[in-house]
């Protein structure tokens, strides 16, 4: 079937065609496949669309939600995604965790009563619906509605795990405490994270500058010196890869009187950049932020997707002449003779500046680990569950695990129609006049972090941030 249905896409010459095959294929075959192969269709479909539609090439790029990729159509331009370097404050926003100790906050607003009956609180974060829209819309709700017959709503919520069963006996306010007890959790852990990024941003503005001065000059071991003999490991305190005092080690000197051997050239070393710590946003963002909730906490049924809309930090160090011990923050100590993996450690001790290099490895140490911290968190502690509301009223829980590709699909589609919003008359006249737009940027990728193909189906730029691909670390979608 996937054989066929691939071969059939590569020999369709028609726009009408494709589209047809596009809406029926998918809301017909979707049962029974999985992410990758449902995937692999539509990305073959839109790919086709770009070839035989090239005037509206744009149109057939795909936005992620989830697993999948979603054809964004017209609604190209019309939407914002928050940055991956925004993770965090989004899920702060969508748990209303800046509301933690307030005694002004009505929490019934958002923790609400449990549909199935029992005592649980749930936190609600969204709400979609198929029932209203604009007639423009209507096309994009009807195919929706076909994964979803006798469907009118979905509620998005997240319910705490240690909620879930009747193990044992608890007072009428043990479910709201549970919830409150994973919503402290993760404000605890959010705001630490916050407080390392902020000191490692600190930290790299202060040093950067002179850790990349040193690799533009050629390490020299002045082999000359008037003792002309080699002076101990044991004397310099370098051998345990130790240093004794605040200033800047004794250079270790080597016994050799070929000038070529005493001078290491740094050509090749390059300072990576940074990425994912500072904050690029440099425009209001559009829209409501409760859509953009449902698509990065409706990744917890999955760790590997809730990942990766997480930071991914990266930090000015230099790609090689620095190395590390197995712990990843100490620097491998020089020997007698600089060799090419300690040569930028040399010069980091001649300049006292070991100890700044190694602080700033320390910091982005700690920040990825609150990071994972984080993450572990809340998949420990929550789980996101959908409340489907039919017709008459009557309401069915599920997760997004249980739903079938297409049927994921489906809510990708209302989640862009949710977040799509018409730029102000103002900011259209700002783009005209400095003539850039959305659609000038480019997407922001992370090599070390995803994969892209060649021919870039996504299409998530967001002119709301500055810097390049190497500040932002990660790209919005992949």
């Amino acid at each position: 079937m996937e054989r066929s249905i691939h071969a059939e896409i590569k020999a369709c010459a028609r726009k009408d065609e494709l589209v047809a095959m596009y809406t029926t294929w998918i809301s017909v075959h979707h049962r029974g496949k999985t992410d990758r192969e449902f995937a692999s269709v539509v990305a073959a479909i839109n790919k086709r669309l770009r070839e035989v539609d090239p005037d509206h090439e744009a149109e057939h790029k795909q936005s992620q939600f989830w697993a999948h990729g979603v054809k964004i159509d017209e609604m190209r331009n019309l939407y914002n995604k928050p940055h991956r370097t925004e993770a965090l404050g989004l899920v702060f926003n969508a748990m209303h965790l800046d509301s933690i100790g307030d005694p002004a906050v009505d929490e019934s607003t958002f923790l609400v009563p449990d549909s199935q009956g029992g005592p649980a609180r749930l936190l609600h974060l969204a709400r979609f619906t198929l029932s209203d829209g604009t007639e423009a819309k209507a096309a994009l709700r009807a195919h929706s509605r076909r994964f979803f017959p006798g469907i009118v709503s979905f509620d998005f919520l997240l319910r705490s795990t240690a909620a879930i069963g009747d193990g044992e006996e608890r007072g009428e306010f043990t479910a709201t405490a549970l919830m409150q007890t994973a919503r402290h959790g993760a404000h605890e852990k959010i705001l630490r994270v916050e407080e390392k990024r902020v000191e490692l941003a600190e930290h790299m503005e202060k040093y950067k500058p002179p850790f990349e001065g040193l690799r533009m000059s050629a390490l020299e071991t002045r082999c000359h010196d008037s003792d002309g003999g080699e002076e101990s490991g044991e004397e310099s305190g370098e051998e345990s890869g130790e240093e004794s005092g605040d200033g800047p080690a004794k250079r270790q000197k080597v016994d050799n009187t070929d000038p070529e051997d005493q001078k290491v050239d740094n050509f090749f070393v390059r300072l990576h950049g940074e990425g994912g710590i500072k904050e690029l946003r440099v425009q209001l963002f559009r829209g409501e932020l409760a859509p953009h909730a449902v698509e990065l906490l409706g990744s917890l049924y999955s760790r590997e997707l809730l990942e990766k809309h997480l930071p991914r930090p990266t930090i000015c160090d230099y790609d090689t002449g620095a190395d590390t011990y197995s712990d990843g923050v100490t620097l491998v100590a020089p020997g007698s003779i600089v060799n090419s993996n300690t040569a930028m450690t040399q010069k980091l001790i001649d300049s006292g500046l070991r100890d700044a290099y190694e602080r700033m490895l320390r910091l982005h140490r700690d920040l990825k680990q609150g990071i994972k911290e984080v993450a572990s968190h809340l998949l420990r502690e929550l789980e996101f569950v959908i409340d489907t509301t039919n017709a008459d009223g009557a309401v069915t829980r599920t997760t997004p695990d249980l739903l079938s590709p297409g049927q994921r699909y489906a809510l990708g589609l209302l989640y862009m129609d949710e977040i799509s919003v018409a730029k102000p008359p103002e900011e259209e006249e700002d783009e005209e006049e400095s003539g850039e737009s959305e659609e000038d940027e480019e997407d922001e990728d992370d090599a070390s972090y995803a994969e892209e193909s060649d021919d870039s189906e996504d299409d998530d730029s967001d002119a709301s941030h500055s810097g390049s691909a190497s500040e932002s670390g990660a790209s919005d979608d992949e």
